[in-house]
């Protein structure tokens, strides 16, 4: 991370650096959820690799 003169900002960019990683992480998992009621309701496992 970037060393500032002002923590605020110090403060503001790993907050928002936080952020991003939950985001992603909830995104992984809402498409492992989507991914698994797709292959529930086809009683398939076309998805899987």
């Amino acid at each position: 991370m970037v060393k500032t003169s002002r923590p605020g900002a110090d403060r503001r960019a790993e907050s928002r650096q936080n952020l991003t990683s939950t985001q992603t992480s909830l995104n992984k998992r809402l498409r492992d959820y989507q991914r698994k009621n797709d292959e529930t309701r086809d009683g398939t496992s076309k998805t899987k690799a």
